[in-house]
Order: structure tokens, then C-alpha cells, then sequence
């Protein structure tokens, strides 16, 4: 019982500071008259498509190359803003959402069981072959990175379904 009062305080500051992320996202898309078209271009290294259905989101985001990798560039109707960077290696991934040009993003918070929190992954960006290191403490299941960039197919806020620290 004392370990959860100690906590509970902990918790609360995490939910706001959640809040507080969602409250400037919410602003920075509305104040740039930010509308919803009626697909999603998907980027990755096989080509743009486009998703018009859910099932279509999720059939390319299983889409992998060379060893077992992939990674996503999302967004609307070809708009800029918001978009998606998701980086997938196996049954891992990491993902940052961008809600306007002007922002460094926000990334994915977690570490799966078996990491070092404080160590890195190598993940692939450009090619199959092209490796760069992201923090362990920024990756996630690739079953969480799926519902994300599905919460994202209905609603371009930034999901509440993970946690996020701001870049």
C-alpha cells in the first residue's frame, strides 16, 4: 500500500504532462487549418502507396524487407503535416509523429522486456541496409506501433494508446 500511495503522485504528473502534449498537438493542427482527407500515403521500401481502409493500413505496415525491416513515412492526402516516421526491425518499432513542420516531433516512450533502457537498437532507415541506433528507451512492440499509426488512420491527434516524450 505504501508503494502505490508514493506512486500515485508520479502518475498524476505523467497523465498531465500526457494531457499537456495532446493539448499543443491539438492546437498546432488546428491553427493550421488541418483536415482529414480520404487516404493515407504510406512511404516505405517498396514504393508509396496509398490506404484508403483500415485493413489497407495494416496490410503495408506488415509489408518487410531485407532482414526483417521496414520503415513508414504517413500521412494524408500527400500533406505535409502531420506525418508518421515508423521504424520497424522484426517485432519492434520505433515511431515519431511530427504535428506541424515547425516541431522536432514526439517519439515513442518504452523498453521492452530483455532491453537496457539505457542502451540502443539498430533499426533501418532509406534502404534495407542503412542502420541507425535508437534509444531502447523509444521502442516499442510492433502490435502498439499498429494500433498508433490505426488511431492515426481516425484521427490525426496524437494517439493516447502509448506514452510520448517530446524531441
Amino acid at each position: 500500500l505504501f508503494l502505490q500511495a508514493t506512486q500515485l503522485p508520479i502518475m498524476l504528473v505523467r497523465f498531465q504532462f500526457q494531457r499537456l502534449i495532446q493539448e499543443i498537438v491539438q492546437f498546432r493542427l488546428l491553427n493550421n487549418n488541418y483536415f482529414k482527407g480520404d487516404k493515407m500515403t504510406i512511404k516505405h521500401f517498396g514504393g508509396i502507396e496509398t490506404a484508403k481502409k483500415i485493413d489497407e493500413v495494416r496490410e503495408v505496415l506488415r509489408k518487410r524487407y531485407g532482414d526483417d525491416v521496414n520503415e513508414f513515412w504517413i500521412t494524408y492526402d500527400n500533406q505535409e503535416n502531420p506525418y508518421w516516421a515508423i521504424l520497424f526491425n522484426k517485432e519492434f518499432a520505433n515511431v515519431t509523429y511530427f504535428p506541424d513542420a515547425e516541431s522536432l516531433g514526439f517519439q515513442s516512450v518504452g523498453t521492452p522486456s530483455g532491453f537496457n533502457p539505457d542502451g540502443f537498437s539498430v533499426f533501418y532507415t532509406n534502404t534495407p541496409e542503412e542502420e541507425i541506433e535508437v534509444s531502447n528507451s523509444a521502442i516499442i512492440p510492433f502490435e502498439v506501433a499498429l494500433q498508433v499509426a490505426l488511431e492515426f488512420f481516425h484521427n490525426p491527434m496524437l494517439p493516447n494508446c502509448i506514452e510520448w516524450s517530446e524531441n
